[in-house]
């Protein structure tokens, strides 16, 4: 049922149906009566949106970051904005930026090969 409800929402569009059935196995935890509920509480939810549009401090520091870095977005994400990628170009030139098509802010369920793909390279490099 949950899968269901899941498969039929926009955010999902790009996560196959392997990687959101493990998606919804981590999010959640069967109830006593044979329903679904959260794994953690609403709470913690609210609290991770509430601290993600909060992050400033992210931003502010970004110039004082010492250590290589990569930067994966998914092209049509909500959460890491093009101008959010162009403000780290600018600010730390050496760090690399990478766009996935075809991809939200959920890049790593719906692409787990390609940013697997990307990072070892990257890895490799700098370490």
């Amino acid at each position: 049922m949950v899968f269901r409800r899941y498969r039929n929402r926009e955010v999902f569009r790009y996560i196959d149906d392997e990687n959101l059935h493990i998606y919804i196995d981590g999010i959640t935890k069967p109830t006593a009566n044979g329903g679904y509920e959260l794994a953690f509480s609403p709470e913690w939810e609210a609290r991770i949106y509430y601290t993600g549009l909060r992050d400033f401090d992210i931003w502010r520091q970004l110039p004082n970051l010492k250590v290589p870095a990569l930067f994966l977005r998914g092209a049509e994400t909500d959460t890491f904005w093009e101008q959010a990628a162009d403000l780290i170009k600018r600010k730390q030139p050496n760090m690399r930026v990478e766009t996935l098509e075809r991809s939200t802010h959920l890049l790593p369920l719906e692409h787990p090969t390609e940013v697997f793909e990307i990072m070892q390279p990257f890895l490799k490099e700098v370490l």
